[in-house]
């Protein structure tokens, strides 16, 4: 099978004023997120986004280049948007002891101070002019948070209190198809097939029938696309919480039975996700595999980005893993190379990033 994936990246580089200029008409003076960062599984027949979090927690990934030039970007941003603005807080989750998150505040904090701006992390708000949130609130908005007049980016409406993952999706496919409709171009090659499932309770073992048939609606869907394209892979999906990070309450699923049979070690491992919310929502999401890899083991792109602008992309990979499985989950690591396919993935992420300022 010819690599498909190949074939879209040297057209949206042949193409890419005109996908900049259909992209730049979008926000219709909406500011886009300050800080994205897109998940992107790329199987050579197709190339995808699987995640996009509006509150990225591995900015201790990038190295010297990235951080200088996400200084930059972060500098015009607030310079476009909030040009009053000296004092910075960063507005931090609430997990001290996890190494790699201090680590990630810490670059956070160095992007803003390059940038010129003066910055600090913590909770309090006395003498601030901005409220920059690396908190994805869960659990919740802070009473601190929700009672201020300061300016708070991104919006405590995109916490996952309140956004949900397959309202994204349906933004970023509704984008991704008109692009696509522009330039004669299948969007199925650049998005997913997904569905959302309500009211389910692990534990107890309810609306796993509902869930179950959604599965097998899903992949008929997948089905129908592979036999499009002559694709000869066993489809699937990968059923996961509705809301959150951090690969929790998420498995794989290959037909409806999948559900029903499901034992008790798996329910309880998707009956809850981070600071112990219930994970009652679900969204049913193409799975995607990956042909990429990195020293011999299976990896995935994490392009992170500002204004919608890639700055820098990682690779995730995991030695333990295979491709039909999330990489995300303890044992993964994390690298920067160089990457022929940026073109594609940078316009993935691009519209990812849009997609997110009409969430709410």
């Amino acid at each position: 099978m010819a690599n498909i994936t190949e074939s879209l990246n040297e057209y949206i580089k042949i193409h890419i004023g005109a996908i900049h200029e259909f992209l730049n008409s979008k926000p219709a003076g909406k500011a886009l997120p300050i800080f994205t960062s897109i998940d992107i599984r790329n199987s050579g027949f197709k190339i995808a986004p699987v995640d996009t979090n509006v509150f990225p927690a591995g900015f201790n990934n990038l190295n010297e280049s990235g951080i200088e030039l996400f200084a930059q970007h972060v500098k015009s941003y607030l310079q476009a948007h909030f040009p009053y603005v000296r004092n910075i807080l960063i507005f931090p989750e609430d997990f001290t002891r996890n190494t790699k998150y201090m680590e990630n505040l810490d670059t956070l904090l160095t992007i803003f101070k390059v940038a010129g701006f003066n910055a600090k992390v913590g909770t309090n708000l006395k003498d601030i002019d901005l409220v920059v949130l690396n908190n994805d609130l869960t659990a919740g908005i802070p009473e601190v948070i929700a009672d201020t007049k300061i300016p708070v980016i991104p919006s405590v409406d995109l916490g996952w209190l309140s956004r949900r993952k397959h309202k994204h999706f349906e933004i970023y496919n509704a984008l991704m198809d008109e692009l696509c409709k522009l330039h004669n171009l299948d969007p199925w090659l650049l998005s997913t097939k997904f569905t959302d499932c309500e009211g389910v309770d692990f534990k107890n073992r309810v609306g796993l029938e509902d869930l179950a048939a959604k599965v097998e609606h899903t992949i008929s869907k997948i089905k129908e696309k592979y036999l499009q394209h002559e694709i000869n892979e066993r489809p699937f999906v990968f059923v996961k919480a509705n809301q959150g990070t951090y690969g929790m309450g998420l498995m794989v699923a290959y037909s409806g039975e999948d559900i029903i049979s499901i034992n008790k070690k798996k329910r309880h491992s998707m009956q809850s996700i981070k600071q112990g919310v219930q994970n009652t929502a679900l969204i049913i999401q193409e799975g995607v595999p990956t042909i990429e890899e990195y020293n011999g083991d299976p990896c995935e792109s994490l392009v992170y980005a500002c204004n919608g602008d890639a700055i820098q992309t990682f690779i995730r990979s995991h030695g333990s893993k295979t491709p039909y499985v999330s990489l995300n989950s303890p044992g993964m690591n994390f690298s920067i190379t160089d990457d022929e396919l940026g073109p594609i993935k940078n316009l993935i992420a691009k519209v990812a990033s849009t997609a997110v300022i009409f969430e709410c």
